[in-house]
């Protein structure tokens, strides 16, 4: 999509009608009716969230969402292969990161009742090894323990679900993860990241999140940008029907050579040496 011409256009015509906008923080603008914030709407209503909130990126999202949320010395239960920026923002709030075994409910299990409810972090697709999230499992515990969920779809948003909208909606799951975050320079193909949670607590994180605070926002023909991808994502269903398709021949294929792809139950195919 980063070379589809509707996209393109719809960004040259922003530029050309309002400039290349102001580069500030959105902390002076969050209550403005704009395009951003009707792209924020719209992602909430996509996504079956309660509203939404823009980041310069989406390592800033994951960072910010975790250092507002977590105080010093909360434990946050890490899936060992989480991105890289779910684990900065643990270290940004203080808190006590303690990883647990990549995709084993059990494991953290043991370890909350160890160490105490806190904040639970996943990706629902693993950009290291391409591995599913048993996201199910994961909402049982966080329920049964009294902890918050945390899941990073920013490699099933636009790849999985109904018009895209990742895999909480996918699997009926929307109204029992307290938060997700979307990095929008995958499957949207440009810059920047997205919140999804509560109305309390998006209000709560606008105003908490230091890298949204102290971050110049996106800029207007780049929203003018995400919603053209959207209105493909939501109409063109044929181009998630072919990625997989195509991940499925590429698997077997890989495969066939002798190479252990076991895990790479999405787009994502990861070699071992």
């Amino acid at each position: 999509l980063t070379a589809d011409q509707r996209v393109i256009d719809a960004e040259v015509r922003a530029l050309t009608a309002n400039g290349h906008g102001d580069s500030v923080s959105r902390v002076w603008g969050h209550q403005q009716k704009d395009a951003l914030r009707a792209f924020e709407e719209r992602m909430a209503e996509l996504v079956q969230a309660e509203d939404a909130v823009v980041c310069s990126s989406g390592y800033t999202a994951n960072v910010g969402l975790i250092q507002a949320m977590a105080a010093p010395k909360t434990p946050v239960y890490l899936d060992m292969k989480a991105h890289m920026s779910l684990w900065e923002g643990v270290a940004s709030a203080r808190a006590v990161g303690r990883p647990f075994r990549h995709n084993d409910a059990e494991h953290l299990t043991r370890l909350i009742e160890r160490h105490g409810p806190g904040i639970i972090v996943v990706d629902a697709l693993y950009s290291t090894d391409g591995a599913v999230c048993n996201l199910l499992d994961f909402v049982r515990v966080s329920e049964a323990l009294g902890c918050v969920l945390i899941v990073d779809e920013t490699h099933s948003f636009g790849t999985h679900g109904p018009m895209g909208a990742g895999l909480v909606v996918k699997e009926g799951l929307a109204d029992r993860v307290h938060f997700r975050t979307v990095g929008l320079s995958k499957a949207v193909a440009s810059r920047g990241g997205i919140v999804l949670c509560s109305r309390r607590n998006a209000e709560f994180f606008r105003y908490q999140a230091y890298p949204s605070i102290f971050s110049t926002s996106v800029l207007p023909h780049e929203v003018a940008g995400y919603n053209a991808v959207l209105d493909i994502l939501e109409r063109e269903d044929w181009r998630r029907h072919r990625l997989h398709r195509n991940h499925t021949y590429l698997r077997s294929r890989i495969a066939a050579l002798g190479y252990n792809v076991e895990n790479c139950h999405s787009q994502i195919v990861s070699l071992e040496p």
